[in-house]
């Protein structure tokens, strides 16, 4: 299920959470922008069960077995 939620909120700057359970290529941006907002920035913090805490953009780290075991469940395999 798709989810939605304002995380804080100052002046005409918003902050929200988005939950997807299908990342389509620029998905984010359309729905909010047919809703009349503009998106200055994305950030994304997990991919299925995989957290990326506080990898910085363009790093990249080699997964557990237990989350590649969660990924490979959660697309049934």
């Amino acid at each position: 299920m798709d989810e939605f939620r304002v995380l804080s909120s100052a002046g005409s700057r918003v902050m929200v959470e988005i939950v997807l359970h299908e990342g389509r290529n620029r998905i984010v941006r359309r729905l909010l922008g047919a809703a009349g907002f503009d998106v200055q920035r994305l950030v994304r913090v997990r991919v299925g069960s995989v957290s990326l805490g506080d990898l910085r953009p363009g790093r990249w780290r080699q997964l557990s077995r237990v989350e590649i075991g969660e990924l490979y469940s959660a697309v049934a395999l």
